[in-house]
């Protein structure tokens, strides 16, 4: 085999290749996409959340915040879009404090974005004075939050 046809020879062969590589779509596919974007159903809104989920998730970036933090307070809040039941709620409000630094920090969790003042996930606000515990006002130990609303 002389060189000119070798190289004609590889030269088809690669093209062969890469024509193989990188083949269209089968016209099944384009039909399914095209079906599923005609049938696509709402999203479902996301259900409300129990009290531990909630005080969990608010936990991870308070003890960022502070290592020696206590939780002092969790509540649940009302939103119009979901309804709270059986214990569990669309929105939590916790209260950390921080003995060392003597200063309480609010943390919200949301399951939704409700207008421009509630975010979905968590958001802190900016910490504040704590003069300590009072008898109305006394931080829990977190191993005695071991049971879900």
């Amino acid at each position: 085999m002389d060189k000119q046809t070798f190289i004609t020879v590889v030269a088809a062969a690669a093209i062969l290749a890469l024509a193989a590589c990188s083949g269209s779509p089968k016209a099944g596919a384009i039909e399914t996409k095209a079906g599923a974007e005609t049938k696509k159903e709402p999203p479902t809104p996301p259900d409300p959340v129990a009290a531990q989920t909630a005080f969990y998730e608010m936990y991870k970036p308070a003890r960022i915040w502070a290592p020696d933090l206590l939780p002092l307070s969790l509540t649940s809040n009302e939103l119009p879009s979901l309804k709270n039941e059986g214990g569990k709620a669309a929105m939590w409000t916790a209260v950390f404090v921080s003995p060392s630094r003597r200063e309480a920090r609010t943390y919200f969790y949301s399951v939704v974005n409700e207008g421009e003042s509630v975010s979905k996930g968590v958001t802190a606000r900016g910490a504040q004075h704590w003069s300590g515990p009072t008898p109305k006002s006394r931080p829990f130990q977190t191993t005695g939050f071991l049971v879900d609303s």
